[in-house]
């Protein structure tokens, strides 16, 4: 596995396989950037933005059918062999102020599709399939 601590990713999943099938162990919560350490460990995923969970789910649906357009962009972030190097888009924009928040969904100000009504209020949960949430005025 790749990344800036790709070369911890490996022990962490040995230990954590140690965890589940030598100590019993059934559940745990990892924070992380890396998406792969999460697809390889975990059953569900909360994806965070700016400290408001905008996706919620089974991680394999989560990964495979992402909603929320943070999410997306996440997944077209990870680099893959048929991407050149510096072929990488990000995300327009800064990661707002935590301190004075913008109004309304904290990624509006970076988002290809925010309306308006992105900056009145941040939007609830909705269900988008079985154990599949998201919190997006796209889905209202």
């Amino acid at each position: 596995m790749v990344g800036g601590s790709g070369h911890l990713i490996f022990p962490k999943i040995n230990w954590f396989h140690h965890l589940v099938i030598e100590q019993n162990f059934r559940s745990h919560q990892q924070i992380t950037h890396n998406i792969g350490v999460v697809a390889q460990l975990c059953n569900r995923i909360a994806v965070m933005y700016a400290g408001n969970v905008v996706e919620s789910g089974l991680t394999q649906d989560v990964l495979r059918s992402p909603k929320h357009p943070y999410t997306q962009g996440l997944l077209q972030a990870i680099p893959d062999e048929t991407i050149a190097r510096g072929e990488l888009v990000g995300a327009a924009g800064s990661v707002p102020s935590l301190i004075t928040p913008p109004p309304g969904c904290r990624f509006a100000p970076r988002c290809a599709h925010a309306t308006e009504k992105c900056t009145l209020r941040f939007p609830p949960a909705i269900s988008v399939a079985p154990n599949h949430e998201v919190s997006c005025v796209l889905y209202e």
